[in-house]
């Protein structure tokens, strides 16, 4: 069970791809505020962050 996340920061490293993606996507369902990080990887980051934004983030 997850709680009310929306007074939260939270700081998902390696959310460009796999895993770290689609935790940085469930934080942000939740109400979280997400700071997407990545290493060499910023186009697919940028997507992560686009995909938040286009759903509400």
């Amino acid at each position: 069970m997850i709680e009310d996340l929306n007074a939260k920061v939270v700081l998902i490293t390696g959310s460009s791809t796999g895993i770290g993606s689609a935790v940085a996507r469930a934080f942000r369902q939740h109400q979280a505020k997400v700071v997407v990080h990545y290493n060499r990887n910023e186009g697919p980051a940028t997507q992560v962050v686009a995909d938040i934004m286009r759903a509400g983030g």
